[in-house]
């Protein structure tokens, strides 16, 4: 038996986020789950890949730029993967989220789009925008 849990009321993703450790491993095919740092395995590739904080923010705002058509997510029109991460290239994490919002314009769709791309790392946490200093 595989043991497998059922998630109620929120998103298998989400469910695998939060049980993540540092002793556990996320096997998942879903490059989505690659913004949760530790360690993942792809079944199918047969690749494992250990994610640091600052990489998983990074693959968060690249699909915050790019969307994603499986959910339902429409990112910038003309920003696919390579030219996001070309526009976070040689940032700092702190500043992933500006770039987000002088691409986007619209900190109200930019919002909605983070929140809804956000895989959980505690149960029903939300994505906020981080505390910006001016």
């Amino acid at each position: 038996s595989w043991q497998g849990e059922v998630c109620r009321g929120y998103e298998a993703d989400d469910g695998m986020g939060m049980e993540q450790r540092d002793n556990t491993v996320i096997c998942s095919i879903d490059k989505d789950m690659l913004q949760v740092p530790g360690q993942h395995y792809n079944f199918v590739k047969k690749e494992h890949l250990s994610v640091t904080s600052n990489e998983g923010l990074r693959r968060f705002y690249i699909q915050v730029l790019t969307g994603d058509v499986a959910d339902n997510v429409m990112g910038i029109r003309g920003i696919g993967p390579v030219k996001a991460a070309k526009l976070l290239d040689g940032l700092l994490p702190e500043d992933y989220y500006e770039v987000c919002r002088e691409v986007y314009k619209d900190d109200e769709r930019l919002h909605k789009n983070a929140k809804l791309l956000w895989i959980w790392r505690k149960p029903f946490e939300v994505w906020e925008p981080p505390h910006v200093t001016v």
